[in-house]
Order: C-alpha cells, then structure tokens, then sequence
C-alpha cells in the first residue's frame, strides 16, 4: 500500500506539473485556455491572460515540490489545497452548467467540448488530487526505501 501510495501522489504531482505547464504555454501563446473557469470567476479578457499564467505557474510550483518530495506534509498540504479548490469550481461549473471545459489538459481541446460542460472526468481527477494530497499530508514517509529515498 505505501508503494501504490507514493506512485499515486507523484502521479498526482506530475499532473500538476504537465497542466500547469499547458497553462503557462497557452498564456505565454495568447491562446484561449481555461474558458468556462474565467468566465465563472468573472475574470475580464483583459485579465485572462495574466491569470492564466498565474494559475499555471502555481500548479507547476506544486507539482514540483510534490514531486521532489522535500517537503512531503507541505507538497501534500499544497496538493490537497489544490484539489479541493478545483473540486469546488469544477462542481460549480457544472451546477450552473456554463459551457467550456477546465482547461487542465488543453490539448485535447475540441469544439465539441468547448459546447458542454465540465465532465465528471475533470471532476474525479480533482477529487483524486484532493485524496492523495490528504493522504500525502497524513502519511509523509509513504513509500520511503530503506535509506529514506523514495522507492518510485
């Protein structure tokens, strides 16, 4: 179980990573990225674009430190933090049912998705986010070796 664990939440981690970096390149590209997000938060277009790399950047740096493991309460804490909050603005997203999709995993980006809402794909992956962020924070030495290295 701690094996699984620790693949889980670096797993996790390097989503995070890979988003963020999608994020970043899109804001960065003046391209059109998380839609249905900026339009719930009542982000103007003139702001988008700095949000956008904001959002992106703060999921790169969670990632990384997630998957670095220094600092393995804080990266689970950051993770878990991260997971809830796209739980909660996915859920409502969905809720209000305001066309568009989150933006996480931008390349997969279609017109037909751009028409509906948010999936309860993006949701469960949030929600995965969130649990190996807890349990990450819960249990810091999960999948540690025997030199205290991690074993994946």
């Amino acid at each position: 179980m701690p094996i699984f664990l620790a693949g889980c939440v670096t797993g996790c981690g390097a989503l995070l990573v890979l988003a963020g970096a999608g994020k970043v390149y899109r804001g960065v590209r003046q391209q059109a990225g998380s839609t249905a997000v900026w339009r719930a938060l009542r982000i103007p277009k003139r702001l988008a674009r700095r949000s956008e790399l904001t959002a992106g950047g703060v999921e790169c740096a969670a990632g990384a430190l997630v998957c670095a493991r220094v600092y393995p309460v804080a990266g689970g804490i950051a993770l878990a933090v991260l997971g809830a909050w796209f739980c909660a603005l996915l859920g409502y997203l969905r809720a209000s049912r305001i066309p568009g999709d989150c933006g996480c995993l931008g390349w997969r980006r279609t017109a037909e998705a751009a028409a509906k809402t948010v999936t309860g794909r993006a949701m469960i992956r949030a929600a995965l986010l969130c649990a190996a962020g807890i349990a990450a924070a819960l249990r810091p030495g999960a999948g540690a070796g025997v030199y205290g290295h991690a074993s994946c």
